[in-house]
């Protein structure tokens, strides 16, 4: 018992109100739950004639439904670990839409690195990866990426529903557009991983629009639905190509006339992805849906997105210290410290600041923001608030305790001869 109490007591620390550091979910009193459920389960959910996958497929369902995907079975999807393998099952299924041909992948300067990753483990190469500038609102630059494409190869167009960096949306409608005029030679891919289930609330989701267009979706649930770790989702518009892509058969698995794996009726996720043995994350998502609702958690969606804006402008009464780098239409802020009256203060020495500003903040215990670097040379603090237990007042507080903090460095000899 004193073990697990010790190893309690080091946690990341993302349940807490005050944790904003990259884009991590804080979970819920029903995931718990769950969770629970399904370690006493132990099921093994690669597929056939068990709860774990009708309730996965329930899921789907609910998630076509949001992401404006038809709800039938011309569409296809599967519960992954998360974003970054979802983006992998995309890119396989694009490759078999191209069969044997060579493969570009146009993505932003924003973009998240799973991309790069997926792109490396496929074996497409890195070198066939295209990054398109982004232009003053930090979107992809429609005009340079279709003066970028090349038809000779099959094209994969990644648009970001949410950038990692700076959670700037994508025109997604503007790159449907352009994948429509090339249906056999481009395929629409959408990184969703923080803003997708934005489509939750009514209000936000105008901001997606042309989400509903794409090929396929990554995103994530582990994020703003709350639902715990690890749990993320592929959905592809051409159920049957997605199949090809990945289906398998083997003696061992064969299908029968009736029993557990029946050949009829049943529905076999690993044929849908890259792993057989399977956890079962579909109650967790399911129970979520069921005890909150759609409504509560796009209210809470809102909630988030209210409470950046409202930092966006403490930031703004603070603006003789407080320099606003970056803020979208979603819940990430980067902003940095400027030492007040030092115009002339290096580059590298605010820089420095700022890093250590940002540690002092977390070692101390205030806080959890995390980092990004703006313009190639710009250290932000980037805070990203994925948290239903967040209040105003947790902001309230951190900006007053970071001030304070800020002007304690400001009179260390490191810091204190370059004012």
């Amino acid at each position: 018992m004193l073990t697990l109490l010790m190893i309690n007591s080091y946690p990341l620390g993302n349940i807490h109100p005050c944790f904003w550091g990259w884009v991590i979910g804080t979970g819920s009193p029903i995931g718990v739950l769950a969770e629970l459920i399904t370690a006493t389960m132990n099921n093994q959910s690669w597929g056939g004639n068990q709860a774990s996958i009708y309730l996965e497929r329930q899921v789907l369902r609910w998630l076509k439904v949001i992401m404006g995907f038809p709800n039938d079975d011309t569409c296809s999807g599967a519960l992954v670990s998360g974003t970054s393998v979802a983006t992998m099952v995309a890119l396989a299924v694009a490759r078999k839409k191209f069969h044997d041909r060579k493969m570009k992948i146009y993505c932003s300067t924003d973009a998240h690195n799973c991309i790069i990753r997926a792109v490396d483990i496929l074996g497409i190469g890195k070198e066939n990866i295209v990054i398109i500038p982004t232009n003053k609102q930090r979107q992809i630059d429609l005009q340079i990426l279709e003066k970028s494409i090349d038809l000779s190869f099959g094209g994969v167009i990644v648009g970001s529903a949410g950038t990692v960096g700076t959670g700037a949306i994508d025109d997604l409608n503007g790159l449907a557009d352009l994948c429509a005029r090339h249906p056999n030679d481009l395929w629409f891919h959408i990184d969703g991983a923080i803003g997708a289930v934005a489509c939750c609330s009514a209000r936000l989701r105008p901001l997606l629009i042309g989400l509903e267009r794409a090929d396929s979706i990554a995103f994530d649930l582990h994020k703003w639905l709350f639902v715990p770790y690890e749990c993320g989702c592929i959905l592809i518009r051409d159920g049957q190509l997605h199949r090809a892509a990945l289906g398998q058969s083997a003696s061992y698995l064969s299908l029968m006339d009736g029993g557990v794996t029946p050949s009829t009726g049943a529905m076999f996720f690993s044929d849908y992805g890259f792993e057989l043995a399977r956890s079962m994350k579909s109650l967790k998502v399911w129970m979520t849906f069921k005890t909150y609702g759609l409504e509560t958690l796009g209210r809470i969606i809102e909630q988030n997105i209210d409470q950046t804006k409202y930092f966006v402008s403490l930031i703004q009464k603070h603006s003789d210290e407080l320099e606003l780098l970056s803020t979208g239409s979603f819940n990430i802020v980067c902003f940095r410290y400027i030492v007040p009256h030092s115009n002339n203060l290096e580059l590298e020495i605010m820089n420095k600041f700022n890093k250590q500003l940002l540690v002092t903040i977390q070692e101390r215990g205030i806080a959890v923001v995390s980092t990004f670097i703006i313009d190639s040379n710009i250290f932000a603090l980037r805070m990203c608030i994925t948290n239903h237990r967040t209040k105003r007042s947790d902001l309230d507080t951190f900006l007053e305790q970071l001030l304070i903090i800020a002007h304690e460095l400001l009179m260390t000899p490191e810091f204190f001869n370059n004012k």
